[in-house]
């Protein structure tokens, strides 16, 4: 599997994407910073990312089996995008998996799976 992980530099992200790969899954981190994301084998690679820029985001989310974000983010985005017409970035986040990797979101809407850890669960 290939996972996208927004937010990879941040504590949450970096556990994720450590335990992905130690599980064998193939791992696009994300990030605005990559370079603050050492790289950790062949099945890892880094882009910068931002957000708001729906073109580029949809464009890295291309190749990804599943995304993975911390619940700010999912808050910020999915406030967004399902108020949006439908554009590839729309289309995209519309149709990828998406998990949430929260302690404290009280609600997931559309095709999103909540992990109350920082565990990704299949």
């Amino acid at each position: 599997m290939k996972i996208a992980v927004v937010g990879a530099t941040g504590r949450t992200g970096r556990q994720v994407v450590e335990q992905a790969l130690a599980r064998g899954d193939h791992v696009m981190a994300l990030a605005r910073h990559p370079e603050a994301m050492p790289r950790r084998g062949q099945r890892m690679v880094s882009a910068a990312a931002d957000v708001l820029d729906r073109a580029g985001l949809a464009e890295l989310l291309a190749g990804a089996d599943a995304l993975l974000l911390g619940r700010r983010t999912y808050e910020g985005l999915s406030a967004g995008y399902t108020a949006m017409a439908s554009d590839p970035f729309v289309d995209r986040m519309n149709s990828i998996p998406k998990s949430v990797a929260s302690r404290t979101l009280t609600e997931v809407t559309r095709n999103t799976q909540q992990s109350s850890s920082s565990t990704v669960s299949r």
